[in-house]
């Protein structure tokens, strides 16, 4: 048998429904989360609720190796960390495999990030790049 879910309904507005918005493009996702009692007060009509792309992100994404500009710390309270230590500013591109973005890079960090599809960086690193915007028409990105 499937695991039992269930969702504390809020003392006043019961269900407290959002629509969540994609943290990447913020654009709606297309869905309604239901927040309950997990948040105090009245939910948005709108949040981010996660980090997961939606479709049109997820397209994106898949075209190359994408590059997340983070931070160490929170923006602010409600942030949580993507992995220990990396909280996302919103600000991410892709880069083609073949660009030779990971060339000069050393092992193992160059077959991690290969592997994964994904890096992290900081914001002077980002910007020292030129990344900034997802889908720029930057160098690196140029067949």
């Amino acid at each position: 048998m499937g695991s039992k879910r269930s969702i504390r309904v809020h003392p006043k507005y019961g269900l407290n429904p959002t629509v969540p918005v994609c943290f990447w493009c913020g654009e709606d996702t297309g869905e309604v989360a239901l927040m309950g009692a997990a948040i105090k007060g009245k939910a948005p009509s709108k949040a981010i609720i996660n980090y997961e792309p939606c479709a049109k992100c997820k397209m994106n994404m898949a075209m190359g190796l994408v590059v997340i500009e983070c931070t160490s710390y929170q923006r602010d309270d409600h942030q949580v960390q993507m992995q220990p230590g990396a909280f996302p500013t919103g600000r991410w591109c892709v880069i083609r495999r073949e660009s030779g973005f990971v060339q000069d890079m050393q092992e193992p960090q160059r077959s991690q990030i290969l592997q994964a599809g994904m890096t992290f960086m900081e914001p002077a690193s980002y910007e020292k790049c030129g990344f900034h915007h997802p889908l720029m028409d930057h160098p690196a990105t140029k067949q």
